[in-house]
């Protein structure tokens, strides 16, 4: 099920990103060990893959290719199976609870390819491995296990971005990559210049805050780059919460001495989840005072002056997509929000 609350007949963004602000064209995203790349990077994946929003951005469904350079086929499934249950099957972005069934992965259209092949060399071998099926969304997990040669050499980066290139060209301009890359000792993108200036899209992990005591640490994922849109105030604070990795029967997993395994999924950060609460009672209270029961995208933003753009869309995509959650509010004509009947 893909959610639509903006009029796609005056911003058809579906056309260029498959998580709506978030993700299009050649992406990457990069930071330092420990910032939860591959775990983000998954649960976009599993998010396109289901159709179901992402921090409460809308996805176009459709089917997902990830290249598992690092961890192994083993490690990622583990990843995925947990980023299923947690994440992909339930709709409230901050429920704790496992009362409910986990999803059946193996029906989603979600593909791990292992190893990942050289893309200095060309596309040919990867487009091999992933067939003829046009996939929605490529990650390629990280860049230098698909990498052989000199990452500071634009000639040998020059060679990679190509491959994203003529790959996406020959599956049609629906196909968006997404490539995770490291930090270097400066804390900036490591290599060539000549990938950054590729890239429609780039996010920068990293960790905000320390460790709880149940083990959740709190990360800031903010744009450097971000195609025709101000990335002044781009910025998502995530959550990694450790969670018991189970197998695909749903009981609990084990290492070889007997100690139970564990990995982490992607959620909203709390502070995420207070600002949509009071942009919600914003808007309400504005709907409540008008005398049609409407509310106009640019009176309600004007009331929330604390938040930048970016971040009161974020809040808003987070209302919007969660209704049972949030409230019942709901997109009538462009730019006009009112309360849902029923």
């Amino acid at each position: 099920m893909i959610i639509q609350h903006f009029a796609s007949a005056h911003t058809p963004w579906k056309q260029y990103w498959p998580i709506r602000g978030v993700l299009s064209g050649v992406s990457g995203i990069y930071g330092g060990p420990g910032t939860g790349k591959s775990f983000v990077a998954m649960s976009m994946a599993v998010s396109v893959a289901s159709g179901r929003p992402w921090i409460g951005r809308e996805t176009v469904e459709g089917p997902v290719v990830y290249v598992a350079g690092e961890g192994g086929r083993e490690l990622v499934a583990r990843r995925l199976r947990a980023a299923v249950r947690v994440w992909g099957i339930d709709p409230n972005p901050d429920r704790d609870s496992e009362e409910y069934e986990p999803a059946n992965d193996e029906f989603l259209p979600l593909y791990i390819v292992t190893p990942g092949p050289d893309l200095v060399a060309g596309h040919e071998g990867l487009k091999v491995l992933i067939g003829d099926r046009a996939p929605k969304l490529l990650i390629v997990d990280t860049l230098s296990r698909c990498f052989i040669g000199d990452e500071n050499k634009q000639e040998d980066m020059g060679k990679f971005v190509r491959s994203l290139d003529r790959l996406r060209d020959s599956y049609g301009s629906g196909t968006a990559v997404l490539v995770i890359h490291h930090t270097n000792a400066q804390k900036k993108m490591r290599g060539s210049t000549v990938f950054e200036g590729a890239l429609d899209v780039l996010w920068k992990l990293s960790q905000h805050g320390g460790q709880t005591a149940s083990g959740e640490r709190c990360i800031l994922m903010t744009a450097d780059k971000l195609r025709e849109r101000d990335i002044k105030g781009a910025q998502m604070y995530l959550r990694l919460c450790p969670k018991a990795s189970r197998c695909p029967q749903g009981e609990q997993e084990y290492d070889e001495v007997g100690d139970s395994l564990t990995t982490l999924v992607v959620k909203p950060s709390r502070a995420l989840l207070k600002d949509a609460e009071m942009v919600q009672a914003v808007g309400e209270g504005l709907i409540a005072a008008s005398a049609g029961g409407t509310v106009r995208y640019e009176r309600w933003r004007a009331s929330v002056p604390q938040r930048s753009k970016a971040e009161f869309d974020s809040a808003l995509s987070m209302i919007l997509t969660y209704p049972g959650h949030w409230g019942h509010l709901e997109q009538g004509p462009l730019g006009v929000f009112k309360k849902r009947l029923g």
